[in-house]
């Protein structure tokens, strides 16, 4: 079986307009999206660990209304990608110490790329 996954980019209170335009186009022609994977990285805010969650939140809601389908399918359809690798400290940040991490520790809130 074929599987849609598809990375789109996100705002502290889930996906921009043109990403939520995106996977309504999809949905609108037939498209399923089985992962939607929202980009979570140097949002701009200064916690980017509270963004990331509020995004993530915001995007449930999101896919659930496109889609028709409760909160808790739309949960098990969403994902997060957030900056893994070297931070803008050389501090490694891996899947594993994420969760340890605060948001001053691998965010760089003054990013301008």
């Amino acid at each position: 079986m074929l599987s849609n996954t598809r990375a789109v980019g996100a705002k502290t209170d889930g996906m921009p307009g043109p990403q939520n335009d995106y996977v309504q186009t999809a949905k609108n022609n037939s498209l399923t999206i089985d992962a939607l994977l929202l980009m979570t990285m140097d949002m701009g805010g200064t916690d980017n660990i509270k963004d990331s969650q509020t995004a993530i939140a915001g995007g449930i809601s999101q896919l659930s209304s496109i889609y028709g389908i409760t909160t808790e399918e739309a949960k098990k359809k969403i994902g997060m990608l957030p900056a893994i690798g070297v931070d803008d400290h050389l501090i490694i940040v891996s899947i594993s110490g994420i969760t340890t991490r605060t948001s001053s520790q691998f965010w760089n809130t003054q990013r301008k790329c």
